[in-house]
């Protein structure tokens, strides 16, 4: 008999179902083809035709559903409407979308979703998960600039050839039309011949000229998250029957879900069976055994509920089977909710008691009783989700729970193995810990130091990495004390030794909404009230963070100010900017801002928990964007700008314009006289020198506001630490210049190298390495970037390491290995992406993060314990200077689109070549601070200032075997853009995305130039070790080798020169000079002698 196909798709079961009991089998139904969403409202049949050609349009009641995502919303039919179909044939898919749209804007390339324009996704496996996987295609189309159709793959990261897609995209009288047919080619992973169905989806982007204001959906799952959940089951037709089976990945105390036959005429008369089984081969009938009666033209369908409760725990198979045979089979898991609490209940309770034994014998359990803390905890945060009152009525809650119970299944098994091995004495030095205790917070050569205690009790000052999470209190249910005082107890024991306290700024209201930091008196006049500071919010946080061990990050969130709530003469003047609503450079505004960090840090400097304060963050997120720029704000700063620069010479900056001006007066006239949003005012094509200028004024006037914020505080609190969140991973995109943050500028104006960045797990919107196992270039660059400009740790107090509303399984090795690896980069504190309690409908973006994932947050515990155990080896890679350096030339960022990305490209090529990569600002050349380096590379740095040519030529000829290498054009004009009259000669490669072929060409230029390696590490199949990051110090006489694999396969390493076995400091395993690194599995290995 010929086999058929079930379909599986991923739903889970509505929270309602826990309180529901299984229902009896319900019997096969039929309807005919056309009722199809009588079965199911998601199914849709896909017709044949013998040809491509347009099919019939849908009724435009299909058209989807608006979602608007600012003030201005999708008006009505005229301003936005859907019509769409789909046919396939022999050679592809054909889609057709007719749009009604009253404006049409477009965006090019991989920004296409950000003006009008299409965004379909291909399910080809159909697997209907709340992620993205490997089988997902999203495709957008558009008109361009010039009204040429346009295409993008995401996921390709490319537009679509011809031979992948054949596209239309055309206006019409009230908007455009697209006709695509995909090659099946293409989708060569839809099964046509067995499974014959996909996941269809597709939105609608609005932009009315004003910025991307919404779209309008099929259904959920591209525009506000990314999910193949959602969306429709089409079925291809055809002349063999199809069988789907719509049904859970994962069976909360019940089976529940759809089974569906299309096409099944010829099956009339047989006997149908569908069953689940366990592997020890009990069964339930998840319908009742019938003989099928299906007329052409009808499908078939049955709605089933089952109860599992008879069924072993884990793997089930579901079989559909007509007269005995099988057609088809599908997996599920049998997750019974309250009997898998009571079990890892028990399993906590029967550990206890051993690791408390242990601790008796003087064996270390710190990393021990933070699992068992993660067990426990979450455990109990599982049964919670299931008694909340809400649970009925929301999956919101049912969800957390079953992501928490499958994985504490790995958090038990990883406690049960480290018990065991504890009680074996095995590798005891590897579980000594040295834990963070309430005390000064020193930087001694730039990383941070304070007082640890062992696992004896002996107290010592030593190299301190603090880890743990962000604390959002504004976005969740305020905790009482005593729940505060038990989530920082918690942290701690978990194994983390640090926060972000968010949820302040000049306008934060105190609990009891009775107090505002900063508010406008009767005359006025801004005036300030100590009871937020000295109360429970704040003065009580810190307390509570102090009795716990953990360090805090304030965030003063000088940006949390809506000038519409102050009235009278002190209201402020308005700017769009991101988190920023006001003119920060106003004398009013910084009269507010003075008196707001005056008082605040005055009064935190006294309260008792203020030693539990590391540091300051000033402002989220910092941005200085044009929209402000028709204002006539910038009018007189801006000309006096350019007097400075052009040394009140008219003349001189006519020549470097190409402009006629009169006086310095008339500069206001090349300003822009509209609003601007996420763009830049001035295009460096037609206005370059203008453009520049506009910039580096817009950067420097930005950038002073931070120091003289950064001295307030210091003045307030002369050893206070200040620094920004700065969104340091914009820094080399051209596209981002608008946004005016220096990197440099920034670093300088505060304390430490703060900033915001990720690490993310694949499969993100934002992602700087595709084809590896995870996004490491984010942080690895510009941690690089930002330790060179100063020597100093980064803190970084929006770790993302998780996506935002992730639903898929996050590994423990992700969590570890984004972690490990930034701190060997520079990483001295981190506030990872998100801990705060949620409920439906509170702050989506924080949905999926640490609190509701056992194994991200054991993670996260076991790599500060790890980290502050290694913390004088992770120092050895933080103190070991570069011998080679690439040139960072804000210069060149503004004059030259190219450089931002060859700059990229080349530390992409570097990073698996075991050197450290350093950078070299033109302001730290014309300080003559670059002595020790021997190689600088120059990224297509086509424009620099005439200082920074003659100080490399000096430093050049002043030592042999010195090198200058350009990649791409570099050194030909200065910041005026003009020609420089004696430019730079050195040898030049050219640029390659390809990173491998470019780092063929560096590896000869490091291994004529600098100093050999003594253990050089490549792959047993080929020299050059991509996805391989290796790290080579020197470390007490011998040296530290951090290796980690970032690809999607484990790579069989060679060790060339090593002596003999090396010991990994991490795990206490020891490794041969050949060895097997599976992926994100860090080691930092030394000599085993030593």
């Amino acid at each position: 008999m010929q086999r058929y196909t079930i379909i599986t798709a991923c739903a889970l079961l509505a929270a309602s179902s826990l309180a529901q009991t299984a229902t009896s089998p319900a019997p096969l139904r039929t309807v005919r083809q056309s009722d199809i969403r009588q079965c199911d409202p998601n199914l849709y049949i896909v017709p044949r035709r013998s040809h491509t050609r347009s099919p019939a349009v849908r009724p435009n009641a299909d058209g989807g559903t608006p979602v608007a995502i600012g003030g201005e919303p999708i008006r009505d039919a005229a301003d936005l409407q859907a019509k769409w179909a789909l046919a396939h044939d022999d050679t592809g898919l054909t889609v057709l979308i007719e749009i009604g749209d009253d404006q049409l804007v477009t965006r090019d390339g991989a920004n296409l979703w950000e003006g009008d324009s299409i965004q379909l996704v291909i399910d080809q496996g159909l697997e209907r998960t709340d992620y993205y996987d490997d089988n997902d295609l999203e495709i957008g189309f558009a008109l361009d600039a010039a009204g040429q159709p346009q295409s993008w793959c995401w996921q390709l990261n490319r537009p679509l050839s011809n031979d992948e897609c054949i596209c239309r995209v055309s206006r019409t009288a009230d908007g455009y039309r697209l006709l695509a047919h995909l090659n099946w080619r293409f989708l060569h992973r839809v099964d046509r011949t067995g499974r014959r169905a996909f996941g269809f989806n597709f939105i609608v982007n609005d932009n009315d000229g004003g910025g991307r204001k919404g779209w309008l959906e099929l259904r959920p799952g591209i525009g506000a998250y990314k999910s193949s959940r959602h969306n429709l089951v089409a079925v291809l037709q055809a002349d063999q029957p199809t069988a789907l089976l719509l049904t859970e990945k994962t069976c909360a105390d019940q089976i529940a879900g759809s089974a569906v036959l299309c096409f099944a005429h010829a099956l009339t008369g047989k006997t149908l069976r569908l069953t689940a089984t366990d592997p020890a081969g009990a069964t339930v009938e998840l319908i009742p055994t019938q003989t099928l009666a299906i007329d052409r033209g009808q499908i078939a369908f049955a709605h089933f509920n089952a109860d599992p409760q008879h069924l072993q725990w884990g793997p089930l198979t579901l079989r559909c089977a007509v007269d005995g045979q099988t057609l088809a089979e599908a997996s599920a898991e049998n997750l019974p909710l309250r009997r898998r609490i009571e079990s890892l209940h028990q399993t906590a309770q029967r550990l206890q008691p051993k690791i408390d034994a242990l601790a008796e014998q003087g064996k270390p359990t710190r990393y021990a009783q933070a699992l068992l803390a993660v067990l426990e905890s979450q455990t109990r945060f599982a049964q919670e989700d299931l008694n909340h009152p809400d649970a009925a009525a929301s999956t919101f809650f049912l969800e957390k729970a079953i992501r928490r119970l499958r994985e504490l299944s790995e958090v038990a098994q990883r406690l049960d193995a480290m018990v065991d091995a504890l009680a074996a004495a095995e590798k005891l030095d590897r579980f000594k810990t040295f834990t963070y205790v309430t005390s000064p917070i020193e930087l001694r050569d730039g990383f941070y130091h304070a007082t640890t205690v062992d696992d004896a009790g002996n107290r010592s000052v030593r190299p301190v990495i603090f880890n743990g999470y962000l604390r959002l209190f504004e976005h969740g249910t305020r905790l009482p004390p005593q729940r505060l005082d038990d989530l920082f107890a918690l942290f701690r024991a978990m194994g983390n030794n640090a926060v972000q306290y968010a949820g302040f700024g000049p306008y934060a209201w105190s609990y009891d909404n009775q107090h505002k930091i900063i508010d406008v008196d009767q005359n006025g006049q801004f005036v300030y009230d100590p009871a937020v500071v000295a109360g429970e919010r704040v003065a009580g946080t810190l307390a509570l963070a102090a009795k716990n061990d953990i360090a805090v990050d304030l965030h003063l969130s000088v940006e949390n100010v809506y000038p519409h709530e102050i009235t009278g003469p002190y209201r402020l003047p308005y700017m769009d900017s991101g988190f920023l609503r006001y003119q920060f450079d106003d004398p009013r505004a910084r009269d507010m801002v003075q008196l707001y960090l005056q008082s605040v840090v005055t009064d935190l400097r006294q309260l008792p928990g203020a030693e539990a304060i590391a540091s300051f963050c000033l402002i989220n997120e910092p941005i200085y964007i044009d929209k402000d720029i028709a204002s006539g704000f910038h009018h007189t700063r801006f000309r006096d700008y350019l007097k400075r620069r052009y040394h009140n010479d008219i003349s001189a900056l006519n020549r470097a314009y190409g402009t006629k001006l009169a006086s310095f007066d008339e500069v206001t006239n090349l300003l822009p006289t509209r609003p601007l949003g996420y763009q830049s005012a001035f295009s460096v094509e037609k206005d370059p020198v203008l453009a520049f200028d506009w910039h580096r004024y817009k950067s420097a006037l930005f950038a002073d506001w931070i120091a003289w914020m950064s001295d307030i505080v210091h003045d307030a609190w002369p050893a206070a630490r200040t620094h920004t969140k700065m969104m340091v991973f914009k820094a080399f995109i051209h596209g981002e210049r608008y946004n005016n943050v220096d990197p440099e500028r920034f670093t300088l104006a505060t304390d430490l190298n703060g900033n915001d960045n990720y690490f993310m797990y694949p499969g993100g919107h934002v992602f700087h390495a595709p084809g590896y196992a995870v996004d490491w270039l984010s942080t690895a660059l510009y941690y690089d970037l930002q330790t060179s400009l100063k020597h100093t740790v980064v803190v970084n107090t929006e770790n993302h390491i998780i996506h935002d509303q992730e639903k898929r399984d996050v590994p423990y090795d992700h969590v570890y290995t984004a972690l490990f690896q930034q701190f060997t980069h520079g990483l001295g504190f981190s506030a990872n992406w998100a801990w705060v309690d949620q409920g439906p409908g509170g702050y989506a973006s924080l949905y999926g993060l640490f609190p509701e994932r056992p194994i991200a947050a054991a993670a996260a515990g076991q790599v500060t314990l790890d980290a502050n155990r290694l913390a004088r080896q992770i120092k050895a890679f933080f103190d070991q200077p570069a011998d080679l350096a690439i040139l960072y030339s804000p210069t060149s960022y503004l004059y030259n689109p190219a450089y931002g990305q060859t700059a990229a490209d080349l530390y992409h090529a570097l990073n698996f070549l075991g050197r450290k990569i350093a950078f070299i600002s033109e302001r730290q050349i014309a300080d003559g601070d670059f002595a020790d380096l021997k190689l600088i590379l120059a990224p297509n740095a086509s424009h620099v200032l005439p200082q920074t040519v003659e100080k490399l030529r000096a430093w050049q000829s002043a030592a042999p075997n010195r090198q200058i290498i350009s990649i791409g054009a570099s050194f030909a004009k200065d910041d005026f853009n003009r020609e420089l009259p004696n430019p730079l000669r050195c040898p030049a490669l050219a640029p390659n995305a390809d990173h491998q072929t470019l780092a063929a060409a560096l590896k000869s230029i490091l291994d004529d130039t600098l100093n050999p390696l003594p253990i050089q590490v490549t792959l047993a199949d080929r020299q050059y070790p991509d996805g391989l990051e290796w790290r080579l110090v020197p470390h007490n006489g011998q040296f530290l080798l951090n290796l980690v694999n970032y690809t999607h396969q484990p790579q069989t390493v060679e060790l060339h020169g090593a002596a003999g076995p090396m010991l990994d400091l991490i795990s206490y395993e020891m490794f041969p000079s050949r060895l097997t690194l599976p992926p994100l599995r860090p080691l930092l290995l030394q000599p085993a002698t030593h």
